[in-house]
């Protein structure tokens, strides 16, 4: 996953390097694909969401850097890594932007179960 972020964020101007990882990450999932996630009859579906904030993150633009996961009961689902679009001023208005934007994605989830 870590890879994945770092070169997305080059996809509007990549550069050779950049295409070889993202040639690298294909050939690694492509020796993944029997790999998947065993839910029995009797597992429990809850839903639970873990985010945190670190406030500027990133000393070269100030950025907070936003994670969190994702567990449909005691199994890892999805996860997320990401550098907030706008400098935040506060903790708190940190973790209030990326607390309603990942209520989107839980909202999402929510839905197709």
């Amino acid at each position: 996953m870590h890879a994945v972020g770092i070169v997305r964020r080059f996809q509007a101007n990549p550069k050779e390097s950049h295409i070889q990882a993202a040639k690298r990450i294909f050939k690694y999932l492509q020796g993944t694909q029997n790999f998947g996630l065993w839910y029995p009859r009797d597992t429990d579906l809850t839903l639970h969401a873990y985010i945190d904030v670190d406030l500027v993150g990133s000393v070269d633009d100030r950025k907070s850097t936003s994670g969190g996961a994702f567990y449909m009961g005691s199994r890892l689902v999805s996860w997320f890594s990401k550098k907030q679009s706008s400098i935040a001023l506060s903790t708190a208005e940190a973790e209030y932007v990326v607390v309603a934007y990942y209520c989107t994605q839980l909202l999402w989830m929510m839905q197709t179960l």
